[in-house]
């Protein structure tokens, strides 16, 4: 097989640093060989305090040494970046995000490969340097990230889950629609023998993880059909059998027992209902990953109070006229809305409800932190005042539930890449791994705000334009796509 068409995996292969400089390579990506970053200051991801004055050695897209900067001078004929102003760290790693969707309180506001190539940029533009699609059709999502590639401009490294697997009639059909079933962004799923089957397609596809959808309600409370536990741990047994982890849409307690029943990996959401210590013990114990996910419950509620937002120019830049008027036009509703929320997501949920969710899960985060649950980064983007671009806002939410800021600043990068499985390959600045970085203006361990005030983005060695696609790149990825699509 060409080196470019090698799938993009995160399968257990022993360690990921062999897969990522064969996709380097698979995308032609030509790192400057050689280049040292003279930091002001420098974040390691791992949750460390800050070290100050760090020369850091690049080689071949790879760290090669971190030392105090003695201002020596460079070595003839290796490049120099100044970053003595700036705080250096780790590319953040957003696990959870959906690139297709528009960013509006309606699915199918603003959605498409346009947006696509604008969430991309943006993520990029905020600091993220890797970012997982959870739940799209596997064509185009696999030409989404051969169309990226790796360090060449267009965006963050690129992983992807293909559709979202589910029960009859299950969540995310309920908000979606069975458009989304029509366009292979969810399947239904209804025995083990096709659960199996299934898996091992989408492992052809090159897949990097397997997403499914567990809920037995609605969020305006109508109850949903949820997925068997035969089917689940049939999709989880096949899953691993192909060296495939599965993340699971959950956030009730009945699809929490569910899902620790057959032995899922990651957990895509915080919870919404009370849990209990034995609970919390047994994620603790199976050593599996959450994602809490905590701004994109909240935005409904928090975006219509902060429309200044929609003026920004980075907003403007991430958001088409049509979702920002959407978003304006809910803002408005909800005003005039008063015990329900603006009929978009799903009609008839009540503000008092999704207020008492938002706290308690909450309170099931700063729990399971307490409790020492292991926490990646994912945002859950776009969606309804939760767009692309710098995941401050969700950090910030972590510092309220009892993280510091370094250790938001980690599940942000080493958590997010403990989700992907390429812990280590990316999300920790420390030698031997991938050379994605980013640079930014203030101290983000202090204040969590500056991490938004990115100065520049590095992938495998290779500074990133942070300027959004050409013409011609968009031209060639909509190319793509349209042949992924026939």
């Amino acid at each position: 097989m060409p080196l470019w068409k090698m799938p993009f995996t995160t399968k257990l292969l022993g360690s990921a640093v062999v897969v990522l400089p064969l996709l380097t390579l698979a995308c032609g990506a030509t790192p400057p060989r050689q280049l040292l970053i003279r930091a002001g200051r420098l974040i390691d991801g791992t949750g460390a305090a800050a070290q100050s004055n760090v020369v850091v050695s690049i080689e071949d897209g790879l760290i090669r040494s971190i030392l105090p900067d003695k201002n020596e001078p460079a070595p003839a004929g290796v490049h120099v970046i100044d970053a003595r102003t700036l705080t250096v760290m780790p590319g953040m790693v957003n696990a959870h995000a959906h690139l297709f969707s528009g960013g509006g309180c309606d699915p199918g506001i603003g959605t498409g490969p346009s947006q696509a190539f604008r969430n991309l940029h943006a993520a990029l533009r905020g600091g993220v340097t890797s970012i997982a699609d959870l739940g799209a059709p596997v064509e185009f999502v696999t030409a989404l990230r051969r169309h990226v590639g790796t360090g060449r401009h267009r965006g963050p490294r690129v992983f992807v889950s293909g559709p979202v697997l589910t029960a009859k009639d299950g969540y995310p059909i309920d908000f979606m629609g069975r458009e989304a079933v029509e366009q292979a962004a969810v399947i239904e799923i209804q025995t083990p023998m096709r659960a199996r089957a299934l898996v091992r397609d989408l492992d052809k596809a090159g897949v990097d993880l397997i997403k499914v959808g567990l809920q037995e309600r609605s969020y305006n409370g109508e109850p949903l059909n949820m997925m068997s536990e035969e089917v689940l741990c049939a999709i989880v047994d096949e899953a691993h059998q192909q060296e495939l982890r599965v993340v699971v849409h959950a956030a009730t307690r009945a699809s929490y027992d569910l899902a620790l029943a057959c032995g899922v990996d990651i957990l895509g959401h915080g919870c919404l209902d009370p849990i209990d210590d034995a609970t919390i013990e047994k994620i603790v114990q199976k050593d599996i990953l959450v994602m809490p996910t905590l701004f994109v419950f909240e935005s409904p509620l928090w975006g219509p109070a902060h429309l200044e937002r929609l003026d920004e120019p980075e907003t403007q830049r991430t958001l088409t006229p049509e979702i920002i008027a959407h978003l304006r036009q809910y803002a408005a509703e909800d005003k005039t809305s008063y015990e329900v929320l603006p009929p978009y997501l799903q009609t008839g949920i009540s503000r008092e409800d999704a207020r008492k969710g938002y706290e308690t899960l909450l309170e099931s985060t700063r729990r399971m932190h307490a409790a020492g649950v292991k926490l990646g980064l994912g945002t859950d983007a776009p969606v309804c005042f939760n767009w692309h671009g710098s995941p401050v806002q969700e950090l910030k939410r972590l510092e309220d539930v009892g993280l510091t800021p370094l250790q938001a600043l980690s599940v942000a990068t080493r958590g997010g890449a403990q989700i992907l499985n390429l812990q280590d390959a990316i999300g920790t600045l420390a030698v031997g791994y991938r050379a994605d970085l980013i640079a930014v203006a203030g101290k983000p361990d202090i204040d969590l705000d500056d991490v938004s005030h990115v100065e520049w983005s590095m992938i495998d060695g290779v500074m990133q334009n942070l300027d959004g696609p050409t013409l011609g790149e968009q031209v060639a990825g909509f190319s793509r796509l349209a042949w992924a699509w026939l």
